[in-house]
């Protein structure tokens, strides 16, 4: 049945956090008594893993040192060798495994070194664990290393090894850990975890962040990931598999993001948290004690998102248990199979949302706010009890909107995939070292450009290789064709850099006969001009020359600014072209500036100075738009075509980053003129983005780290959304522009003053943030809205610390702050647009509640609601927007699937 009312309340056996923290500290394998033991079971296959042929020459094969991969010769002194080579290079590089089973007894050591890589064959590649038994044993100790790959290794633990791959990063000799990938790998048999990031008790240093997770299997041990350190934040894991496990992901400090992916049988629970913002999208779980569980009671930063999952069979009282004050929201899910009344404690009435919290005192009353949609539930459950005295749960219903949740997903779906599609499988390689190009070059654009032809008249998956080094370039290379790759060493490893400008002359004058220069501080001096030069003579700027102490003589005003550096053509240019993959490169234009670092257009025709053309061809416009305003109907999202989506231009970037001296501002990828069935997937990129008039293409981010994005020009059938977003700063993180949309699902900023700026006609912007902001001393967030006629949808934000303020300056739209909790009271200046914060709470460290009682009201059905000054809109008129909102939201999803599982569409 649809999802029922709350009622009741059942008291249930708690298993303490200081017991918790303790089972942790020590890495004890184990369960909850009440749980189930891993019941072992038969799991996908690993993919085979191929590479091109004949592999990189500077790849390091570990067979070269003398591995043998037999299973049954100790390789470690071989690895280690291997290892060691590469810790001790100036720059990282390839370590290759090729197909069998390498047995270590030692710990090996790796980093700290930036933008390498560790490649096996995926089944055909493993890492075996024969040395000692004990918790505390590790097989790699990752020192820090920062935008490496990490694919196709099998690490099985033997049962013996406590951890398979541990991410100690930062301290004294260390690097900081971020921006790295695992895909295709399997982590097996483990006491403690598969992988595991900071040593416990973690000090707060050691930590490893933003690491994304493709297709990796977890099995067998304690634990498949362990997020032990303060600041592991942003783990994103894809096409997952979790299985007999006590925990599926162990989440004692940061926060996670898991989509599209399946847990069974957790002895404890699938996904654990304390104090963070954890979101599950399109998930299922089968067999497990519990789904969700708080580690202990929290009061920060502590929100859940569930969208989209499936549990099937949970055996404890409650499908989901947390301690964290929220806001929460629960959608389209469907649990089925509870365990039978008498189980594991449990009672007639199952329970899917069970709110439990521990900091109550002096009698103090707290609410809990939980979000639901078109949840599918048993006849006799209860869909939300909260279990401790005093607390009192507020739930707000969204009504279903015109996009339905996903059919495709139901209990029996796997999203691994054990196979590799063929048209993703590398091919023929074309090393541009064969075709003369070299890091010592001035200019090596006609021999990668040799290459890159030679590889599109091959196609079926020819790589184009650069080894490391900075590959300088004196004009843009053209990436055009079907089917190949653009593949360096490792992010910034290989950079592909555009040639540095000569230095400009510098300019002079004379003064009564003698030559004077400017200096460099811009002042003009020259001993040899100065007895010359008097006062009265009038300097070059027009001043006039004064007399200084010593030899020189300087001059009143400063020069006229230098004219403007001329813009710089980009580095790459992709047109034309369908199935290219661009890999494990930097891309840099010498100039901190607007100018974009990588152009993307339909066709290839060069403009003046022979720069990409723009195709001026109007998009079309969407149809079914609504106009903006006391209606509240917007447009609503274009929704996915499979069949269409990438028919035209197909371009993926993975683990690519456009740098010009500032990580958020400088030189993006330029999307310009794209038309209907164009495609761009960031699977994983560092940069901005910017999308010009191409209102009926599709692009999609999985992972996409700094830099604004910006959306300009007339909306069309076409779509835009972000997966994972990560900024930092203080500047626009968005800039949308015109009837654009634009949706990100889990969005995570570092730093306050986030400014989102959309301007002017009915753009739809849907964000479902993870933080706001840090640190107490920072400047208070910011969303301003300049002309807006749109709506603006924030749910999940936590405004940490500070103020969060709201400007919205002309138009007539709406400004929707759904589910999300201040730290302080919110600041709000709005005119014309109409600003509503909804099913949020006001509380900070160690307290939760709603709005402040000064300010907040409680309408006729009970639901208290936050109703600040300006904010002049009914609970009811809120949640259809709300209900807008979440089609964007779904809809997404369904292009995540078509692209990333297009099996189970």
């Amino acid at each position: 049945m649809a999802q029922s009312p709350v009622r009741g309340s059942v008291a249930l056996s708690v298993l303490g956090a200081a017991l918790m923290m303790l089972a942790m500290a020590t890495m004890v394998q184990g369960s909850e008594t009440t749980g189930n033991d891993a019941t072992g079971g038969t799991y996908p296959a690993v993919p085979t893993v191929g590479y091109p042929a004949p592999i990189p020459r500077d790849w390091l094969n570990v067979q070269s040192f003398g591995a043998k991969g037999d299973g049954k010769t100790d390789d470690t002194t071989a690895l280690a060798a291997v290892f060691a080579m590469v810790n001790a290079s100036s720059h990282a590089a390839t370590i290759y495994m090729p197909p069998g089973t390498y047995k270590i007894t030692r710990t090996l050591e790796l980093g700290p070194r930036q933008g390498g890589a560790l490649l096996g064959h995926g089944a055909a590649t493993t890492l075996l664990w024969g040395g000692a038994t004990g918790n505390g044993t590790v097989m790699v100790l990752s020192l820090g290393t920062p935008r490496w790959r990490f694919a196709g290794i099998v690490w099985d633990g033997a049962g013996k090894a406590g951890v398979g791959l541990d991410h100690n990063s930062t301290g004294k000799g260390k690097l900081y850990g971020t921006f790295i990938k695992h895909e295709n790998e399997a982590f097996q048999n483990f006491k403690v975890a598969g992988l595991r990031t900071g040593i416990p008790p973690s000090p707060a240093g050691d930590q490893t962040a933003e690491v994304q997770y493709t297709n990796v299997q977890f099995t067998g041990s304690w634990a498949g990931v362990a997020l032990m350190a303060a600041n592991d934040y942003d783990h994103v894991f894809d096409g997952c598999l979790f299985a007999d496990l006590s925990y599926g992901i162990y989440c004692f400090h940061g926060n996670y993001h898991v989509r599209n992916s399946r847990f069974e049988r957790s002895a404890v629970a699938d996904l654990t948290g304390i104090g963070h913002i954890y979101s599950a999208r399109r998930v299922v779980s089968v067999g497990s004690y519990r789904f969700w569980d708080s580690l202990q009671a929290s009061s920060y930063l502590c929100h859940v998102k569930l969208q989209d999952v499936r549990v099937e069979g949970w055996t404890a009282s409650s499908a989901i248990r947390t301690a964290c004050p929220g806001p929460a929201l629960l959608t389209d899910s469907t649990f089925t199979a509870p365990a039978p009344s008498g189980v594991n404690g449990t009672t007639a009435a199952p329970v899917i949302w069970e709110q439990q919290w521990t900091d109550v005192t002096n009698g103090s009353v707290s609410v809990h706010v939980v979000s639901t949609s078109n949840n599918v539930i048993p006849g006799d459950a209860l869909l939300l009890n909260s279990s401790a005295p005093g607390q009192y749960i507020a739930n707000y219903t969204i009504p279903l909107g015109k996009v339905p949740p996903t059919a495709a997903i139901t209990a029996a779906t796997s999203f691994f995939r054990s196979t590799i599609a063929p048209a993703a499988r590398p091919g023929k390689l074309f090393d541009v070292a064969d075709y003369g190009a070299n890091a010592t070059n001035k200019d090596n654009l006609a021999f990668i450009q040799a290459a890159v032809n030679a590889a599109a008249k091959a196609g079926h998956g020819a790589v184009v290789y650069l080894s490391p080094g900075r590959y300088y370039i004196n004009g843009t290379l053209q990436l055009t064709g079907t089917s190949y790759s653009l593949q360096g060493a490792g992010l910034t490893s290989t950079t592909l850099m555009m040639s540095p400008l000569p230095p400009p002359p510098p300019s002079s004058w004379t003064c009564a006969g003698h030559k004077c220069v400017p200096s460099h501080a811009g002042k003009y001096k020259d001993p040899t001009c100065s007895s010359a030069c008097k006062t009265s003579d009038t300097a070059p700027n027009g001043g006039l020359w004064r007399s200084a102490q010593g030899t020189a003589a300087v001059v009143d005003r400063p020069p006229p600014p230098a004219p403007p550096t001329p813009p710089r053509p980009p580095v790459l240019h992709i047109c034309a072209a369908k199935g290219i993959r661009v890999a494990d490169l930097t891309f840099e234009i010498g100039t901190k500036s607007a100018d974009p670092s990588v152009v993307i257009t339909p066709t290839c025709a060069r403009g003046r100075g022979g720069a990409p053309a723009v195709d001026a061809r109007p998009t079309v416009p969407a149809t079914g738009a609504s106009p903006p305003g006391p209606g509240k109907a917007y447009a609503p999202p274009n929704r996915v075509n499979p069949k269409a989506l990438g028919t035209g231009l197909s371009v993926t970037f993975d683990h690519t980053f456009t740098y010009g001296g500032d990580y958020n501002f400088a030189n993006p990828v330029l999307m310009q003129g794209l038309r209907k069935g164009d495609l761009v997937y960031f699977e994983m990129h560092m940069g901005p983005i910017n999308i010009t008039d191409s209102g009926d293409a599709v692009v999609l981010t999985g992972f996409h780290y700094g830099g604004p994005t910006t959306i300009t020009g007339p909306r069309g059938t076409g779509f835009v959304g972000e997966l994972f977003r990560l900024t930092a700063g203080s500047y626009a993180q968005a800039n949308i522009e015109g009837n654009n949309a634009y949706v990100a699902a889990d969005w995570y900023h570092e730093g306050c003053a986030f400014t989102l700026v959309p301007v002017v006609d009915s753009a739809v912007v849907i964000a479902s943030m993870t933080k706001v902001c840090t640190p107490y001393t920072s400047p208070m967030p910011e969303l301003t809205s300049t002309d807006f006629d749109g709506l603006l949808f924030f749910e999940s934000a936590n405004a940490a610390y500070n103020a969060f303020n709201v400007t919205g300056k002309g138009g007539s739209g709406d400004i929707v702050l759904f589910g999300t909790s201040f730290f302080v009271d919110p600041m709000f200046d709005v005119s014309g647009a109409r600003l509503t914060a909804v099913a949020s709470t006001r509380g900070g460290l160690g307290s939760a509640g709603m709005c402040p009682p000064s300010n907040a009201t409680v309408p006729n059905d009970g639901l208290p609601q936050c109703i600040y000054p300006d904010v002049q809109t009914s609970l009811e008129n809120s949640m259809d927007l709300v209900r807008q909102a979440h089609d964007y939201i779904r809809a997404l999803g369904e292009y995540d699937l078509a692209l990333s599982h297009p099996s189970i569409v």
